[in-house]
């Protein structure tokens, strides 16, 4: 048999003459979520049998002669896949680490030229913490704010359990629908809460009403026992218990000073309900007495009438102070932090001003780290290059930065929650044609 000799560019693979593949389209890599797994994706290539992959751990340097299908044995972390079959790869990695990744097709013909990833590929773990107000005179549960598997709202129990931020409340404190209230000790005494008689923590110890009982004076009784008084309500006259004893309507009459009355005694007249003292003109009974009958806009002070004042609120320094319409102060509410326009003013929120410069570096060089915050209690700023600074305020020099690094504040503000920014800097690329010395 004869076989014609293949094009310049092309090989023999059996049965006809093939060229190089493709490069590989649409590279792409991702990592887990605890940064210790990566994966590289790619599209495949026309022609293609085979792929090579390499995954350069940017921490430590390359060795191009190591590129021999196994774990780099002089640098861990990189690795030289042999030929595999196709997307997509996994590989395991360290978190925060920064990975240069490329991928080559092959046939029968060789490789094609390499795609590489751009930008790097940084396995940064997800950080999960725990969210809402911090319990007050409370103990968060050991290890409960470490090892979260998704952000979790911080709770009161009273045990510590398997659920992550749990707290406890502190030593004189008790539980109390998820808030830690002082803890009370009953002192002996009680008294009555309507139909229970209650202890001096305001816990029901008995419920009268259950025995047919009444409560009076912290103590359960039988019913009341009257005193031989009677005082009317309406048109009936009725004991010092409160039990009707006779309905003076029922027989014509009116009730009056406790007594069924056939009418009002001389200078009083019945109002419907009881009798009252028949006024002067210009007068009116305001249920216990005759005052005068003021103009639109006055009210009778117990003297005189006056302008009647505006039901407003407004601030008497830090407190709010009601006014009602016969001109009397009461306080509304002390306020925690200041009072302005008749109003309470709300917790302020806490701010962070945070600057990381230049953001693009050379291998080796550093940035300046500043930042300022209101509103706070304490602040950490810490790096993926291990820098590590506390204070609500400060200016530091960073580490030399040999990879993308990134840097991160978290600040407790005074209203208890916790608040962040980061900054990420980046390494300057340098170029090289892949299979060149270095690259």
């Amino acid at each position: 048999s004869f076989t014609c000799p293949c094009l310049s560019g092309t090989v023999w693979n059996g049965s006809a003459c093939v060229s190089p593949p493709l490069p590989v389209t649409n590279l792409a890599a991702t990592c887990d979520s605890t940064g210790t797994t990566g994966t590289v994706t790619w599209s495949p290539a026309a022609g293609a049998t085979g792929y090579y992959v390499r995954v350069n751990d940017t921490s430590n340097s390359w060795t191009p002669s190591r590129c021999d299908g196994t774990l780099n044995d002089t640098q861990a972390g990189d690795i030289c896949t042999p030929i595999i079959a196709g997307s997509p790869y996994t590989f395991p990695a360290t978190a925060n680490h920064t990975y240069s990744i490329w991928v080559q097709s092959n046939n029968a013909a060789g490789a094609s030229a390499a795609t590489t990833l751009s930008p790097n590929l940084t396995c940064t773990p997800v950080v999960y913490s725990c969210t809402g107000t911090t319990p007050s005179n409370a103990t968060i549960c050991t290890g409960d704010n470490t090892g979260l598997s998704a952000n979790t709202a911080n709770t009161v129990t009273s045990a510590c359990g398997a659920p992550k931020c749990e707290y406890t409340c502190n030593s004189g404190y008790t539980n109390s629908g998820g808030t830690c209230v002082a803890s009370c000790t009953p002192n002996g005494t009680y008294s009555c809460s309507g139909t229970s008689k209650v202890d001096s923590c305001g816990t029901v110890v008995q419920d009268c009403s259950s025995t047919g009982l009444v409560c009076s004076a912290g103590s359960c009784v039988s019913s009341c026992a009257p005193n031989g008084t009677y005082t009317c309500s309406g048109t009936n006259k009725i004991n010092s218990c409160g039990t009707t004893v006779q309905n003076c309507a029922s027989t014509g009459l009116i009730c009056g000073a406790g007594s069924c009355i056939s009418s009002c005694p001389a200078g009083q007249t019945w109002n419907g309900t009881s009798c009252v003292s028949i006024c002067s003109a210009g007068q009116t009974w305001n249920g216990t007495s005759c005052v005068s009958v003021c103009p639109a806009g006055q009210f009778w002070n117990g003297s005189s009438c006056q302008a009647s004042c505006a039901d407003t609120y407004f601030c008497s320094g830090s407190n709010l102070m009601h006014q009602d319409t016969t001109c009397n102060n009461t306080l509304s509410q002390s306020c925690s932090y200041g009072c302005s326009s008749g109003a309470c003013l709300s917790q302020p929120t806490a701010t962070i001003n945070f600057s990381v410069t230049p953001l693009l570096v050379r291998k080796t060089e550093t940035s300046q780290v500043v930042w300022s915050t209101t509103n706070t209690t304490s602040c950490t700023v810490t790096s993926t290059n291990g820098a590590s600074w506390s204070g609500i305020s400060g200016s530091q020099t960073s580490p030399a930065i040999n990879a993308q690094t990134i840097f991160t504040i978290r600040c407790n503000a005074t209203d208890g929650s916790v608040v962040s920014q980061s900054a990420t800097v980046n390494i300057i690329p340098t170029f090289c044609e892949p299979g060149s010395p270095g690259c």
